[in-house]
This record gives structure tokens, sequence and C-alpha cells, in this order.
């Protein structure tokens, strides 16, 4: 089946159809005994690891996927590991039953130093223009460096979310108003927020950014903060039932894509496939 193009993404979304994206793929992998250092050399070195991750999340109902490429630094192997996280999350979308778009994931800092590189790769890669997701800014100056690199990139959609705190603000005191504001003018296509401390948090965030903008809201939320149990497991508070319950609450405070970041899981994103499902 072919990727989700640009176009067919701007259909669904004028449809009123809400958007399932996937869940977390780090916690996914360090669940698998893969060390915090190595998660972005798996793709090379375990690929077969890495497809498992994209397609659990396929048949869990997500509509996006998202490639294994957030977090990179500059290093012999990097443009190799670039190309093999989104070369593996090709083939996992082309290989569905669905049709299933691509989130070029990156931070805010890797579009800024390294235009050039990804410009070249994302051609390589995949014949269809990539839909770029720069996720987790802590700070409007970095975030709108960031799109205004991005802009200069060959693309079918910019897809920009940001890091809020407890407070509700970014690391640098940013509200949720203004960022939605500046980076909707700035070119962003899509705008919203990923990570967090839980994910009621993004309640209030998400209806904050709908007050003040209409363009199309992506709210990928945290499981909560981890802790350590007593055998040395990694135990996120919030399960798939609490996280889907707030994940329609995100729906209904104005959401277009929902889907999870740290400690979410194919569950997590079952689960509100199967409550989205029910209440629609």
């Amino acid at each position: 089946m072919a990727l989700l193009s640009g176009d067919e993404l701007w259909k669904t979304l004028r449809s009123g159809k809400t958007i399932i994206s996937d869940g977390a793929i780090g916690s996914l992998l360090m669940g698998e005994g893969i060390a915090p250092d190595q998660l972005l050399s798996t793709k090379v070195h375990n690929p077969i690891l890495v497809d498992s991750v994209h397609k659990a999340y396929i048949n869990s109902h997500a509509d996006f996927i998202t490639s294994n490429t957030f977090g990179l630094r500059r290093s012999r192997e990097w443009q190799a590991e670039v190309l093999a996280g989104i070369s593996l999350a090709v083939n996992a979308a082309r290989t569905s039953a669905r049709e299933i778009g691509l989130w070029f994931s990156l931070a805010p800092a890797t579009v800024i130093l390294e235009s050039d590189s990804l410009s070249s790769m994302s051609m390589t890669a995949s014949d269809s223009p990539p839909m770029y997701l720069i996720e987790t800014c802590t700070g409007l100056a970095e975030a709108r460096a960031a799109m205004r690199t991005a802009l200069t990139l060959r693309h079918s959609v910019l897809a920009i979310t940001a890091h809020f705190g407890v407070e509700g603000t970014m690391l640098d005191g940013t509200l949720p108003e203004t960022f939605a504001e500046s980076l909707v003018a700035d070119g962003a296509d899509i705008v919203g927020c990923n990570c967090g401390s839980t994910p009621d948090l993004f309640v209030d965030v998400t209806r904050r950014m709908r007050s003040r903008t209409k363009a199309p809201l992506l709210v990928q939320p945290s499981a909560g903060i981890p802790t350590i149990d007593d055998s040395g497991e990694t135990r996120y508070p919030v399960s798939p039932e609490l996280f889907a319950k707030t994940a329609l609450e995100l729906v209904n405070a104005g959401a277009d894509i929902v889907g999870g970041c740290c400690g979410t899981s194919p569950l997590h994103i079952e689960a509100f496939h199967c409550r989205l499902r029910s209440a629609y």
C-alpha cells in the first residue's frame, strides 16, 4: 500500500475524522534491553526489532508511524542511521494493508544544524516529499529557527510540537497560545504538543492552542513520569485505559491528531482506538 500523501492527510482532516498517531519507540526498545545510548543505532544493528515496533503500532490501528530518527547526533554513522530509520518506517508503512502516514521525526537542533544533509537524505529514502515532525521544542526561539530552516527543505507537511511543563509553559516560559500563533504565522502546517509529565496536563494546553488557531493540532502526551520498581524495571504510571480516556478528552478539546510519547505503547494506542470508535 502506498504511503499516505499530504493531500490525503488534508482531505482526512477536512472530513473531521480524528487521526491516530503512534506512541513511543525508545521506551519500547529499552524494554527489550537496548541501552539508551544505543537506541538510535538499533535500526542499523537490529532492524527487525525496530520494524516490529512500527508494525505493532500499525496493528494497533495507528494511522501514522514515526521514524526512529529523533535526537540523532552527528557521527561517522549519522547519515546511515537517518537513512535506515526512514527506510524502515517507509517499508513498514508500504507493506501495511492500509494507507499509513509517516512522520520524519527530528529534534529542532537537528533541523537547524543538518539542513543540507537532511535535504539530500529525504530524497534518497523516499520518492515522495516527507512529512516532517519537529518535536519536543523547549524554547520558542529555537522552534522558530527550526521552522524557518524546515521551510527550505523538500516537504509535503511541516508539523511542530512543543514540550510543556506542569506550569503549562515551555521551559522558556512561552505560553501554548503564543507557541501556536507564532509557529503557524511562521509557516507550520500543523502545531501541537508532546511529552509532558502527564496526559491530562495537555487537555488545557490543547484547549488554549485551539482558542488561537484553526490549524490542525497534533497532541502526543507521555504516559507520565517513570519510576524504577524493586526489580529494576521502569514503570510508567498511566495505563492504556487512563491514556485512552484522556486522549478522548484531547479530541474534545480540539486535537485533530492524537498519539503518545514516552512510555506509551501499542496497548495505549489500541485502547484509544477502541474508545474513539465507541464514542463516535
